[in-house]
């Protein structure tokens, strides 16, 4: 059998040259040769540098980084390309395609992948999943779906320009940048509807396009690949994370736009925006004037914050049942002793919720509630589990109201558990 392969590969060897001889013989391949490249099958370390070579006695190699062809139809060089001068810095994975002009000759083309190390830094900052309900003037206006009003935002973080053609979103929703470079710290916007958003905003040209599809309003994955595929983000959103932000006007937004991937999938990682409509043209404000330290500060003397027995998170100078970061997290009274949790707890006809306060901007907070059937778990969060409902609002903070969505029965038990704590900032 193995005499029988290396016989079958014997006859196959040198076929494909043979096959481009033929085609040349009959006018139907180039007769100069395609550049070569020194980029190998495996990713490429950090500060790798592409080599172009030219195989032909003469000619000179156009290349492209976004996607086109160097070559236009009926044979013009392409202004987008460049001609090859020199090695070719690699900062992201890209697709290099590469001719040989000789002439008015253009040899085949030379597709090259090149895949990085590092992920572009392109980054969302701001999702509008959600948005306010339809406005009577935008009734009269014939906008009918709040749908309609949804908006992603993203940035280039970088320190250099970013080239985005053929990058793509595979899961949330559909959209494939073309033609776009992005500047250092540029803004960009994905919208669902351009007539709708500009009805409800001011003009804004930083537009890119329109995406299919919706962001879920209880939230779901987002995934978005280079045009290698490369993931640069790949994170899942819920409207459990901030109650603002879920058909109460305000878009989630990214608290720390330099932070690793990874935590775009953590509640902490995202804020509500400032204001209702959210900043969709510019970076949105941060008006978080709501921390525990300038809690203490506000609450305690300069002897009393020097004694953590006293200030610290997990004191309880009032001696009532919540430490001080509890306090500080649910908005409660420092100065008199608060009741327990049960004065929370609420009853809406068959179902029993707990009604709680809680920071509007506060970014070293995290708020987590929990549905499940027995006390001791298995607890379940997100909107499938859990409704939400906010029943008052200030400048700083929300009363939100929650219940399971399972009414409790002899049969069925339902328990809710909800809890604060520190995150680091």
């Amino acid at each position: 059998m193995l005499n029988e392969i290396n016989r079958i590969r014997g006859l196959m060897t040198g076929n494909g040259a043979q096959l481009i001889t033929a085609l040349r013989t009959e006018g139907f391949y180039p007769s100069i040769n395609p550049p070569v490249s020194n980029v190998p099958d495996t990713a490429v370390p950090s500060g790798f540098q592409i080599q172009l070579a030219n195989p032909n006695a003469s000619g000179t190699i156009y290349f492209t980084l976004d996607g086109a062809d160097p070559r236009l139809p009926g044979g013009a060089v392409n202004p987008l390309a460049a001609a090859y001068a020199g090695l070719i810095p690699v900062s992201f994975s890209l697709i290099v395609r590469a001719r040989v002009l000789n002439g008015s000759t253009w040899s085949a083309l030379n597709e090259v992948v090149v895949i990085s190390s590092n992920p572009p830094p392109l980054r969302i900052t701001e999702i509008m999943y959600h948005p306010a309900p339809v406005s009577a003037l935008e009734l009269a206006a014939d906008y009918t779906i709040n749908n309609d009003f949804e908006y992603i935002k993203l940035q280039n973080v970088g320190s250099s320009e970013l080239e985005l053609n053929g990058a793509l979103f595979t899961q949330g929703i559909s959209f494939v940048f073309t033609n776009t470079v992005l500047a250092p710290g540029e803004i960009i916007l994905l919208v669902k509807s351009q007539s709708a958003f500009t009805a409800r905003h001011v003009t804004f040209t930083n537009i890119i396009g329109e995406f299919g599809g919706n962001l879920d309003n209880s939230g779901e994955r987002v995934h978005l690949v280079d045009a290698t595929g490369q993931t640069i983000l790949d994170f899942t959103y819920n409207d459990a994370w901030q109650p603002l932000t879920d058909a109460y006007g305000h878009s989630l937004v990214i608290v720390n736009p330099l932070a690793e991937p990874a935590t775009w999938n953590t509640p902490q990682a995202w804020r509500p925006s400032a204001q209702p409509d959210g900043s969709p043209g510019v970076t949105d404000p941060n008006l978080s004037v709501q921390s525990y330290a300038l809690w203490v500060m506000d609450q305690f003397s300069a002897a009393e914050q020097a004694d953590l027995e006293i200030s610290g998170p997990e004191a309880n100078p009032d001696n009532d049942p919540w430490s001080n970061f509890q306090e500080y997290g649910f908005v409660l009274n420092l100065k008199s002793a608060d009741a327990a949790g049960a004065s929370m707890v609420n009853l809406l006809s068959d179902q029993f919720g707990v009604t709680f306060t809680r920071l509007n901007f506060a970014t070293d907070v995290l708020y987590q509630l929990e549905a499940g059937d027995n006390v001791n778990g298995p607890w379940r969060i997100g909107s499938a589990e859990l409704t939400q409902e906010i029943v008052a609002t200030t400048t700083l903070t929300h009363t939100v109201r929650v219940r399971p969505n399972q009414p409790a029965s002899q049969n069925a038990r339902q328990f809710l558990r909800f809890s604060v704590r520190p995150v680091a900032t």
